[in-house]
């Protein structure tokens, strides 16, 4: 597999949407993947998400192993992009995570062409790595039982021991709704959302700040979605707010 192919490859499957259900790009790594002798499966972990597998048999003996990058990326669409002169790749999943799977198939392609390939290798893309991790305990709890297994996490091949959690919160402001003509006769649910912001930005960010960790920093408080109101005529009688805490987890 050339460059040049595995820039194409990465293009096509960036043109895939893998955050709602990674079954497109699954049955199109199926038909890459037999192309290159392999057997390869699609297995449903949940509603409308699924892992794939492929499975290759090596050139000589060896040690069995497992090469895995999740399929599914954070929500949106970005289109493709090669910047010719810097040599970078642009677009959802470029680099988390859709790179490293490209560059294990290749690695596998190469490794076999070469007649080099030992053992036998399966290369997996797991379901929903970006919101439970469903996708790979169950290719834990799977048959296969690898000696070794790579995991294509973009660290820049440094060894990770340590990540953020986060803590995601819904709140809610229940108000009274009038016409606007009379808001004091109301009680405006989004701005009493408004005061509970003021205390996470002024109060509880700063606690946040003083509570370092020695490879992640301190943890972080972000508002990131707020949906309020039905008119602008109408008081608002309901205020929704998500906020996410990140904070460190050791592995």
């Amino acid at each position: 597999m050339t460059n040049a192919r595995m820039r194409e490859l990465l293009g096509e499957l960036i043109s895939i949407r893998s955050d709602e259900s990674e079954e497109e790009q699954a049955r199109f790594l199926k038909s890459i993947v037999e192309r290159y002798g392999a057997s390869a499966s699609i297995q449903e972990v949940a509603k409308g998400r699924f892992n794939f597998t492929a499975d290759f048999d090596g050139n000589l003996p060896g040690k069995k192993w497992l090469l895995e990058a999740h399929g599914d990326t954070v929500p949106g669409k970005q289109p493709y992009f090669w910047n010719e002169s810097t040599g970078l790749v642009y677009g959802r999943g470029a680099c988390d995570n859709k790179a490293a799977l490209v560059a294990m198939l290749a690695g596998i392609v190469r490794a076999r062409k070469k007649g080099s390939l030992r053992g036998t290798v399966q290369l997996a893309s797991t379901c929903r790595e970006e919101t439970g991790g469903e996708g790979a305990r169950a290719l834990a709890a799977s048959a296969y039982r690898p000696d070794m297994t790579i995991i294509g996490e973009p660290t820049k091949l440094e060894i990770v021991r340590a990540h953020k959690g986060a803590w995601r919160t819904r709140m809610t402001t229940h108000g009274k709704a009038v016409h606007s003509s009379n808001p004091k006769a109301g009680l405006n649910a989004i701005v009493l959302m408004c005061e509970i912001i003021r205390v996470l930005e002024n109060d509880f960010a700063p606690t946040l700040a003083r509570i370092p960790h020695e490879l992640l920093g301190a943890p972080t408080l972000s508002v990131g979605t707020i949906q309020g109101g039905k008119a602008a005529n109408i008081v608002p009688d309901q205020c929704t707010l998500i906020s996410r805490t990140i904070v460190a987890r050791i592995l």
